[in-house]
């Protein structure tokens, strides 16, 4: 359901599963997933945070935990949340890849410069980790 875009399927099911197995970490990242989809970022907050709870080193929802405040315009909390993605799991490359972005986005250009490297030294072919270390002005090119 999450891959054809039928969020609203998909939250109403995921809504089920979590009702029914309250403790199942995957469950509420996919809710949260699903709430993205549907750019209701507060349920998605919700729903992230309890799968991180239920399973601390979840490195993927700490990842759209920060995608998620940053959607929401919540800087620090995304940087915190993205940065401890990276410290749960440093070659995670789509944690490395927001955490970047994030910077960048926010002319941080500095500090975008070595995750976004750390991206490209992974997956070369990472043509937005390229672009956006292209708007760094002291990157080397």
């Amino acid at each position: 359901m999450l891959q054809q875009g039928k969020f609203a399927e998909a939250v109403a099911a995921f809504q089920e599963v979590v009702k029914q197995q309250p403790d199942f970490a995957e469950a509420h990242y996919n809710l949260g997933n699903a709430c993205v989809g549907q750019r209701d970022y507060q349920r998605a907050l919700a729903a992230y945070l309890e799968a991180i709870r239920l399973k601390p080193e979840f490195v993927e929802a700490h990842t759209n935990l920060g995608f998620t405040y940053a959607r929401m315009g919540r800087h620090k909390e995304a940087l915190l949340a993205l940065r401890e993605a990276v410290r749960v799991q440093p070659d995670f490359v789509e944690a490395q890849l927001q955490l970047g972005l994030e910077h960048a986005e926010h002319e941080e250009f500095e500090e975008a410069i070595d995750p976004l490297r750390e991206v490209i030294r992974h997956d070369p072919r990472r043509g937005d980790a390229h672009r956006a270390l292209g708007l760094a002005p002291s990157a080397p090119r």
